[in-house]
C-alpha cells in the first residue's frame, strides 16, 4: 500500500510540472523568437518528465473514446479470402509521447477524445475543437445545420452550416458555409452532422486565432487506405536507401535503420527528404 501510494505521489508531482510548462507556454504573450525558446524549453522539461514508466498509464487510454483513438487501433487482415477486422496493437510510446505534447500545447485533454492520431499525427477531433472553443471565455458561439444533401449512390455529401459568433466583445458575424463530407449509402444523417459539426468548428477556431490546424477523426479514414500510404513511404525509404549508401555516414545509416526497425512513420517524411538529397549525381 504505501509503494502504490508513493507511486501515485511520484505520478501526481510529475503531472504539475507537466501542467505548468504547458500553462506558462499557453498563456505567453512573447512572440517571435522568445516564443520558441520558452516552447522549447517547455518541450525539453517535458520530454524529460514523460519517462516510459510515466506513459505506462496514458498508452492505456489509446484505442479508447475515453482516453484518444488512433488509426491503428484495428487492423484488417484477409482470412479465407474475407475481410476480417482485429484489434491492433496502436502506435508505440515514442509516436504517442510525440503526439502528446503537440496535443496538450495546443490546448487539448489527453482524456475525452479529443485528438486522435492518424498516420502517426495528431489531429483535433469534434471534442477537441469544441474544448477549445470552449476555453475561450468571452465567445458566443451558435451553429446550425441545413440543407443536407446525401445523393444516392455518391461517395460525398454535403451539409450547409450557418456560423453565429460573438468574441470578445466585437459586432455579431455570421457566415454559411458548405461542407463537404464523406459518405456512403450507410452514412446516417446525425453522423453527417457530426462530422460538419467538426469542420464547422475547425474553422470557426482557425478563423479566431488566425491558425491552419487541421482535424480529424479515425472514422473518416478507411484503414486500408492508410495503411498503404505508409508502405508507399517505407518502400520509398528502402529505395532511396539503398541507391544513397555510399553517401551515407554510418552515423545516418544508424538513424536511418532505427527509423525502419521502429517504423517510426512521423519521421518518414524527413527521411525520405533527407535521402533525396544524398542520391548520387546523374553524370
Amino acid at each position: 500500500m504505501a509503494e502504490i501510494q508513493k507511486t501515485e505521489n511520484k505520478f501526481l508531482s510529475v503531472s504539475k510540472i507537466i501542467d505548468t510548462e504547458i500553462s506558462t507556454v499557453l498563456t505567453s504573450n512573447v512572440n517571435g523568437f522568445q516564443k520558441a525558446f520558452v516552447m522549447s524549453s517547455a518541450i525539453d522539461i517535458i520530454k524529460e518528465q514523460l519517462s516510459d514508466e510515466y506513459m505506462k498509464p496514458i498508452m492505456a487510454l489509446q484505442g479508447s473514446s475515453l482516453g484518444f483513438k488512433t488509426d491503428q487501433d484495428t487492423v484488417k487482415e484477409k482470412v479465407n479470402n474475407k475481410w476480417v477486422t482485429k484489434k491492433g496493437e496502436g502506435y508505440p510510446m515514442e509516436i504517442v509521447r510525440e503526439c502528446l505534447i503537440e496535443a496538450t500545447f495546443l490546448g487539448l485533454e489527453v482524456t475525452g477524445n479529443q485528438f486522435n492520431i492518424i498516420g502517426g499525427n495528431m489531429y483535433p477531433t469534434r471534442e477537441g475543437f469544441g474544448a477549445l472553443l470552449d476555453k475561450m471565455k468571452t465567445l458566443k458561439k451558435n451553429f446550425t445545420y441545413t440543407n443536407i444533401l446525401q445523393p444516392a449512390g455518391q461517395k460525398v455529401a454535403n451539409v450547409t452550416v450557418q456560423i453565429v459568433w460573438q468574441f470578445d466583445g466585437e459586432q455579431p458575424k455570421k457566415q454559411s458555409i458548405d461542407f463537404p463530407i464523406k459518405s456512403n449509402e450507410y452514412t446516417s444523417y446525425d453522423a453527417l452532422i457530426g462530422k460538419a459539426e467538426r469542420k464547422a468548428k475547425r474553422w470557426l477556431y482557425n478563423t479566431i486565432k488566425g491558425t491552419d490546424i487541421s482535424d480529424g477523426d479515425v472514422n473518416d479514414i478507411p484503414h486500408v487506405e492508410v495503411n498503404n500510404a505508409v508502405d508507399e513511404k517505407l518502400s520509398k525509404i528502402n529505395s532511396l536507401y539503398e541507391s544513397a549508401l555510399d553517401n551515407l555516414t554510418s552515423e545516418e545509416c544508424d538513424y536511418i535503420d532505427k527509423i525502419i526497425l521502429e517504423k517510426d512513420v512521423v519521421n518518414y517524411d524527413k527521411v525520405i527528404a533527407h535521402l533525396t538529397t544524398k542520391q548520387p549525381k546523374k553524370d
